[in-house]
């Protein structure tokens, strides 16, 4: 069977990359609904007798750069490689659909698994948009300086209030990435396991993870008490930093916006706790507890994952809250 190289574009804290806000009120980045998508992909193609490899960060914490990606997938010898994305540019309209692109001058094989990746897409995922024809081609990086026949996948647009619907779906991602499976078999080999509902065969049910697995303490309480304050999401205040809580701190990750700075009692919570840290690091730095993520809380943000050996990129995602509840 094949190698196949799967890419969730960009990074879990990529600037601008998110749902529009009047359609998705928590700003979902896109890095989290391409790593639903590929993370389904890989299990589905793998399956069907595919080695399969991720070329992004699979914790997304770090936006793996277009070249490294490239020369990742070139130095193991994938087959074909798959980038998955989603969309903006139709500004809150009714437009929208899902796009398979391949480079101009493309391998033949490209074309060949372009035609059919887009065709099971939308039988899958069924968001064909106001587009006669969603096959496109594009030079964009990774599927241009691969070695291999590429493709990249704009499974539907973050800013379409009719696309929206689908692509926060988690139900529909499996879908569309089953549609995605199904047309690089048909190109590559491989039979997609498929249950009798036409949806993808459901991984077994993990086993019940220890609750020793998370930090469970009285600051992840307030951490979960400061973020239901400021951004509604309906935080179980357990004092565990599950998962239900990781995946908001992921959404709701703190950094330095210039013109209108984050300000809320997340901020406060952090602002807090970072000092707490300093205190007991026997560190003389401080921060001003205002509420407002400004240069100064970005400073010793910086500071702080330096002194933890933390990615030193002044967004306080969460390793770093992982770091200060510990």
């Amino acid at each position: 069977m094949a190698k196949i190289a799967i890419d969730a574009g960009h990074g879990r804290y990529t600037p601008g990359k998110r749902c529009m806000k009047k359609l998705d009120k928590n700003e979902t980045r896109e890095w989290v609904l391409n790593d639903r998508v590929a993370d389904e992909l890989g299990r589905l193609l793998k399956a069907a007798g595919h080695t399969i490899k991720r070329m992004d960060d699979p914790d997304g914490s770090t936006d793996v750069s277009l070249a490294a990606r490239v020369q990742k997938a070139n130095a193991w010898g994938a087959d074909f490689y798959i980038s998955v994305h989603h969309n903006s540019g139709v500004g809150g309209s009714s437009g929208g659909g899902t796009e398979v692109y391949v480079s101009q001058g493309c391998q033949s094989k490209s074309k060949k698994a372009q035609a059919a990746i887009y065709k099971h897409a939308i039988k899958r995922g069924n968001l064909k948009g106001n587009r006669a024809d969603g096959t496109r081609t594009a030079n964009f990086y990774v599927i241009r300086y691969t070695d291999m026949p590429a493709c990249l996948i704009e499974c539907g647009f973050m800013d379409s209030k009719v696309d929206i619907k689908y692509i926060l779906d988690p139900a529909w991602s499996k879908k569309i990435a089953l549609g995605i499976a199904e047309g690089i078999c048909e190109v590559f080999g491989g039979t997609v396991k498929v249950s009798g509902s036409g949806s993808s065969t459901p991984k077994p049910a993990p086993a019940k993870p220890a609750a020793k697995k998370y930090i469970v303490n009285k600051d992840t309480r307030a951490l979960q008490k400061a973020m239901n304050k400021s951004y509604d999401c309906n935080l179980e205040e357990d004092s565990s930093c599950g998962p239900a809580t990781q995946k908001q701190i992921g959404k709701h990750y703190l950094y330095y916006r210039k013109k209108k700075p984050i300000k809320n009692a997340h901020v406060k919570w952090y602002q807090k706790q970072l000092n707490k840290k300093f205190k007991e690091m026997g560190r003389p730095e401080r921060v001003t507890v205002d509420s407002s993520f400004g240069p100064d809380c970005a400073k010793k943000t910086k500071l702080y994952q330096k002194l933890k050996g933390l990615e030193v990129d002044g967004y306080a995602g969460l390793k770093t809250h992982l770091s200060l509840l510990k």
